[in-house]
Formats: structure tokens, sequence, C-alpha cells
């Protein structure tokens, strides 16, 4: 398809597997401007009282299975 002003250019592509079947592919989106995601922010602390991860809390976990 052409490129119209203010229109996404957008491509129609056979799957080769399936030829019945066909997808439209938005050729465009990679010219998006990216926006930087920022890291989720982690939990620091070296110890939590009621972690039964945490070292020291093993006794918290339930009984190995057997």
């Amino acid at each position: 398809m052409k490129h119209d002003e203010g229109k996404a250019i957008r491509e129609i592509r056979i799957n080769p597997i399936v030829p019945s079947e066909s997808v439209l592919v938005a050729t465009a989106r990679s010219m998006r401007p990216k926006k930087a995601e920022e890291p989720a922010p982690r939990d620091t602390r070296s110890h939590v009282a009621n972690c039964p991860f945490c070292r020291g809390n093993e006794s918290m976990t339930p009984p190995e299975i057997t």
C-alpha cells in the first residue's frame, strides 16, 4: 500500500504455513519514537522477618515432600 498523508504504512502478508490466512502488518510502527522504560523498583532489604525464603527463616517453609 502507498503511504498517504497522516496514514500508517500497512502491508498484507500471507501465512506460508496456512495460505488461507493473511496478516496485516504495520510496517511504519518501527518508525515511532521509543520511550525508555524505567526499571521496576527492587527490594534491597537483606532480611525480611516474615519471608520463608530469607536466610534464617528456613523453619517457616513446609516440610519436604517424600
